[in-house]
């Protein structure tokens, strides 16, 4: 990212940042578990981080993130709403908040729309709706090797990325 100094890349740089740059990013694991145990209350930030990443997602992930963080919600009156168990809701509201907070994924967020249509769709797919990569090579029409190797360019972006911008701290 050479032309780092015009003002389209610092925008967004710093958008990527206040995506990254946080305490969720820094100490995944603990603070991933904590989001996903849906029996906790969590900072008002917290879940608005979550719900702004949520808008990215499909309809029905949507609903239940939003149900869980903004509604306040159970597991059995959203389950109730989407017509699934609420075992379900929970695995797949774990699942999803693990995906929203993870940096990468506010990385594809941000610079998705500068890629290709194949590396946009994998992108997509792959890292914003969490879709596995096969099941995204033949939702595209592409073969499985060459949506893997979307997913490892994808993949050496975020960390060139996030080796520069360690070096610029």
């Amino acid at each position: 990212m050479k032309s780092a100094a015009s003002s389209a890349a610092v925008a967004q740089h710093t958008a990527l940042q206040v995506l990254t740059d946080d305490p969720l990013a820094q100490d995944a694991t603990s603070t991933i578990s904590q989001l996903c145990d849906l029996r906790r209350s969590h900072h008002r930030d917290v879940v608005d981080r979550i719900v702004e990443r949520a808008q990215a997602l499909p309809p029905r992930e949507r609903a239940m993130v939003e149900g869980v963080y903004l509604r306040r919600a159970s597991a059995v009156e959203i389950g109730k709403e989407l017509d699934i168990p609420p075992r379900i809701v929970r695995r797949d509201v774990r699942a999803t908040v693990r995906r929203l907070m993870a940096p990468v994924f506010g990385y594809v967020l941000v610079h998705r729309d500068r890629w290709s249509g194949h590396r946009r769709q994998v992108a997509q797919l792959c890292f914003i709706e969490g879709i596995s990569l096969r099941a995204a090579a033949s939702m595209i029409g592409l073969s499985f090797h060459k949506v893997r190797r979307h997913d490892e360019a994808i993949r050496l972006m975020f960390e060139a990325f996030e080796a520069q911008r360690r070096r610029a701290s």
